[in-house]
């Protein structure tokens, strides 16, 4: 294994996981909801490899369906958390989108994502994170860690994308990945178990690669601040809000008709990955998917 992680092995560490997770599937077909893979090395470490259907688990609902693996795993009966899976479905009960305009919902819709897909590993230290809070912080920002890496890494992949394409009309859009849990707060309980995401699609309209870090964390926070649980209440009590005009403003409908050069960022952090223990120490690294296509 310490070969394997130094450095780790991008190439390979889809032969960790008991699937393709690059893979998009028809919507009617039939597969597991969650699939495991132990892959032992000639060294005694293990490698645990876990693909899911984000239809029902997303990343927050992994980590409850580990710690309680794991905390079973140790013979821990204080640890083992049951999973709730009603506060989520019973306050976004499954509805019926047949209708909701058509311009909503197809973001990049045609992208080749299986051709394209690609990981690169980029190493922020606490160090170089606090330097970067710390120098984009003031009266009127305080920003999280998680947007000034992400806003920092926005800046650099629009200078990329503007020096490989001098295709001005291309409009750029920032998409933040919301859990909806710590917007909401209750009802939802630790153990809520759901898909309880929500896109954040922010226009970068006046941005180009002049632009620097802490404009991109000032857009970034008035983005994310339109997402409040006012907001979610109207998703829960309005059967109509999705095919309204705030909803359909909020998902920026009618974009994908520019072919927009579109940035997705999401975290792991602050869910407790880093913590499981299964009764042979934690984890010495967390990855979330390889290939170098």
């Amino acid at each position: 294994m310490e070969e394997f992680l130094n450095p780790p092995k991008l190439d390979l560490i889809n032969q960790l996981l008991p699937c393709e997770p690059n893979k998009c599937h028809p919507h009617q077909e039939i597969l597991p909801q969650i699939l495991v893979q132990v892959n032992l090395f000639k060294c005694g470490r293990v490698a645990i490899g876990l693909c899911n259907l984000h239809i029902l688990l997303d990343a927050y609902s992994c980590s409850i369906f580990l710690k309680t693996w794991f905390a079973i795993c140790k013979g821990s009966k204080e640890e083992t958390s049951l999973p709730d899976f009603l506060s989520a479905s019973t306050f976004f009960p499954p509805r019926n989108t047949l209708g909701v305009r058509g311009g909503m919902l197809n973001l990049n819709n045609h992208s080749a994502v299986e051709a394209k897909c690609t990981t690169r590993r980029f190493l922020f230290n606490s160090k170089a994170i606090n330097d970067l809070k710390v120098m984009l912080t003031s009266d009127d920002t305080k920003p999280t860690r998680y947007q000034v890496v992400s806003s920092f890494i926005c800046e650099h992949m629009i200078v990329a994308c503007t020096k490989e394409s001098c295709d001005t009309t291309r409009p750029m859009v920032a998409l933040h990945v919301v859990d909806m849990r710590k917007r909401m707060g209750e009802p939802f309980s630790k153990g809520s178990i759901g898909n309880l995401l929500w896109p954040s699609l922010i226009l970068l309209g006046d941005v180009n690669k002049n632009t620097n870090v802490r404009d991109l964390v000032r857009v970034l926070e008035e983005g994310l601040g339109k997402l409040t649980k006012e907001l979610f209440l109207k998703v829960q009590n309005d059967s109509r809000f999705l095919w309204s005009d705030e909803c359909a403003q909020l998902m920026l409908e009618g974009i994908a008709t520019k072919d927009p050069i579109t940035f997705v960022f999401t975290s792991w952090a602050n869910m407790g990955f880093e913590e499981m223990d299964f009764g042979r120490r934690k984890p010495l690294w967390l990855a979330q998917r390889g290939g170098i296509k």
